[in-house]
C-alpha cells in the first residue's frame, strides 16, 4: 500500500511539472505589443514615435532596442529606437549571418541633423556598402530622426516592393527575418556594440522576441537561437519526465507483484 501511494504521488508530481513546463518561458531578451491604433491615421516620419502612431512595436534586449512598423497601403513605416548616441540599424531577410541583408542605417549628428542611408550585405560579416554604390539606389522614401537624453531614434519609410535587385520584397503576410542593431558612434562603418535577430510579422502580431547576440561580429556561426528553437524545450522536459514516470511505474509493479501471495 505505501508503494502504491508513493507511487500516486511521484505520478501526481510529475504530471504537474510537464504541465508547468508548458507555460513560456520569461523572454528577457526581447517582447513584443500590438496596440489599438488606428490603422489609416498617418505617419509623421520626424524622429518622434508618437502615441497610436505604430500599430506594432517590439523591443529586444530588455527595452534598449525598439522596432515599431505600419504598413500603409504599398508603403510600409519602421521607427528604430536605441538607448545610445549612436547609429541604429535593422536589416531584412539575411540569408546567413548578414549575407544578402536588406539594411537600413539612421543617426543623429553633432549638428541635430538625422542622417539614413540603404544598404545591401554583400558578405556573412559584411561589409554592407550602400546600393548606390552597388548600382542600386536609395528606397528610402522619407525620414527623420532625434537624439535627445542617451536615445536615438529614427524613422523611416519604404516601398514594400522597391523594384531594387539590392532590397529585399518585404510580404505583410509572410514571417520576415530581421536583424537589429546599434553602434555607439556615428560613424555607419564602426562595428556594433550590441545586435540580434529575431522575426515578425509586417500585417500581424509582433512575431518572435528574438535574442539578443553577443557583442561579436555576425560570421553565422553563433546565431542566435529562433521562437522555434525555443519552443522545443518542454517537449524534450516531457519526454525525460514520462520515462521517469515509465521507470517508476515498473519498479513499483515489480515490487507489488513479490508482495502479493500467488495461489
Amino acid at each position: 500500500m505505501k508503494i502504491a501511494k508513493a507511487f500516486v504521488w511521484c505520478l501526481t508530481f510529475c504530471l504537474i511539472a510537464l504541465l508547468a513546463m508548458f507555460e513560456p518561458p520569461a523572454n528577457a531578451a526581447g517582447s513584443s505589443s500590438n496596440s489599438n491604433a488606428d490603422k489609416k491615421s498617418a505617419v509623421t516620419v520626424d524622429g518622434v514615435i508618437k502615441d497610436g502612431e505604430y500599430p506594432t512595436s517590439t523591443t529586444y534586449n530588455d527595452g534598449a532596442y525598439i522596432l515599431c512598423w505600419r504598413v500603409q497601403k504599398d508603403a510600409v513605416y519602421f521607427a528604430m529606437q536605441a538607448k545610445i548616441t549612436g547609429w541604429v540599424a535593422v536589416g531584412f531577410n539575411p540569408e546567413k549571418g548578414m549575407l544578402h541583408a536588406d539594411i537600413v542605417m539612421g543617426w543623429v549628428g553633432a549638428d541635430g541633423k538625422a542622417h539614413a542611408q540603404d544598404d545591401f550585405s554583400t558578405g556573412e560579416m559584411g561589409p554592407h556598402p550602400e546600393d548606390t554604390g552597388q548600382g542600386g539606389k536609395n528606397s528610402i522614401l522619407a525620414f527623420g530622426g532625434k537624439e535627445e537624453k542617451g536615445t536615438t531614434t529614427i524613422e523611416f519609410s519604404r516601398k514594400l516592393d522597391t523594384g531594387d535587385t539590392y532590397d529585399q520584397v518585404l510580404d505583410p503576410s509572410a514571417v520576415t527575418k530581421i536583424i537589429w542593431a546599434y553602434g555607439d558612434t556615428d560613424d555607419s562603418s564602426m562595428m556594433h556594440s550590441t545586435r540580434g535577430t529575431a522575426t515578425i510579422v509586417l500585417d500581424g502580431p509582433a512575431g518572435d522576441a528574438g535574442k539578443v547576440a553577443a557583442a561579436d561580429p555576425v560570421d553565422g556561426s553563433q546565431e542566435p537561437e529562433s521562437g522555434a528553437e525555443r519552443r522545443t524545450w518542454p517537449v524534450h522536459a516531457g519526454l525525460m519526465i514520462l520515462g521517469f514516470v515509465f521507470m517508476v511505474s515498473g519498479v513499483a509493479s515489480a515490487r507489488l507483484k513479490k508482495k502479493i501471495p500467488t495461489g
